[in-house]
């Protein structure tokens, strides 16, 4: 069904994940991501690939977001390159034209049981553009107050990114941030997900997101290490103790 007020949205996303067990979220082909604007979705499930180095890697090749719309003929793309890493990279794109609209991106990929203790880490950044000189853009969180967030097995752990503006005939933006959270050790987590979602300006008005969404591994010290550490703290235990004598 057509819109009155169509949406000319391109997504260009890197999504970047290892394989392995996952459980089915929302609607999304896994690997895969989704496109929702005003509560209209589409999925794109990944297709098997080489990189150059002969290694396995998942890819969504411009896959259209319903049909043909507006006087141009403009379609919205969804684009994504998955690897098997524990990470996503992604960014998106579009227009906002007509009334103000409500965008939520997602990418869902499995990831190689990975066991915790680990980092989770988010990065946001984005901007808008007041494309036809019609009185600024804007930038509306809509994901509990903020642009973005990271899940494991689909629950979200991590938020960052608020809102943003530009003056009439300019552009606004929101710096790229880092935000981390340190997870438990004794829990597995089989999928990493990235969502990004906020209310446009409407008239027309450009955005762009580049963000992300990794896994880190914590170093667990080798027994040896553990053993001169202790050592160490003894010795200036004793030093102390002299001292005070």
């Amino acid at each position: 069904m057509y819109k009155t007020s169509f949406k000319a949205l391109t997504v260009s996303a890197l999504a970047l994940s290892s394989l392995g067990a996952f459980a089915a979220a929302a609607n999304i082909e896994f690997p895969g991501a989704q496109i929702t604007v005003d509560g209209e979705s589409a999925t794109y499930g990944a297709k098997e690939d080489r990189d150059r180095n002969g290694k396995l890697i998942f890819v969504i090749d411009n896959a259209v977001w319903g049909e043909n719309r507006g006087p141009n003929g403009t379609s919205d793309v969804v684009s994504a390159v998955m690897n098997p890493d524990p990470f996503i990279t992604a960014a998106a794109s579009g227009l906002d034209i007509g009334a103000p609209s409500n965008f939520l991106f997602q990418w869902l990929l499995p990831i190689v049981p990975t066991t915790g203790p680990v980092t989770l880490k988010l990065t946001v950044g984005g901007s808008c553009t007041d494309s036809n000189n019609s009185g600024g853009c804007s930038i509306t969180p809509t994901l509990g107050g903020f642009l973005a967030e990271a899940l494991l097995d689909g629950v979200t752990l991590i938020s960052g990114g608020s809102a943003f503006a530009g003056a009439q005939g300019s552009s606004g933006a929101y710096a790229s941030t880092v935000f981390t959270l340190n997870l438990p050790a004794a829990v597995t987590y089989n999928t990493l997900g990235l969502n990004l979602g906020f209310m446009g300006s409407g008239d027309g008005d450009a955005f762009s997101f580049t963000l992300g969404a990794e896994v880190l591994s914590v170093p667990v010290p080798e027994p040896g290490s553990i053993a001169l550490v202790m050592l160490a703290l003894a010795a200036a235990g004793v030093a102390s103790r002299r001292r005070a004598a």
